[in-house]
């Protein structure tokens, strides 16, 4: 598990235009102790210093996007 060192947002989306609210795919996320299982377009924000981790990718239909985003303080 890792702890960010400032917040952070992880984005699922579906790449299907016909059917926009089914990644086609089974994700589970931990975030410190606790499992999500992600099937549908969803935003995760993790805070900073929150342990998270793994991400497994359980099922996979068909190809779906992921976005991770770092939000710092300090300016790039």
């Amino acid at each position: 598990m890792g702890k960010p060192a400032s917040d952070q947002v992880l984005i699922f989306v579906s790449l299907d235009k016909e059917n926009p609210y089914n990644i086609g795919a089974e994700i589970e996320v931990t975030l410190k102790d606790d499992k999500y299982l992600i099937c549908e377009p969803t935003c995760v924000i993790i805070p900073e210093g929150v342990e998270h981790g793994p991400i497994v990718t359980k099922k996979v239909d068909r190809t779906y996007g992921f976005y991770s985003i770092g939000l710092t303080r300090e300016p790039v």
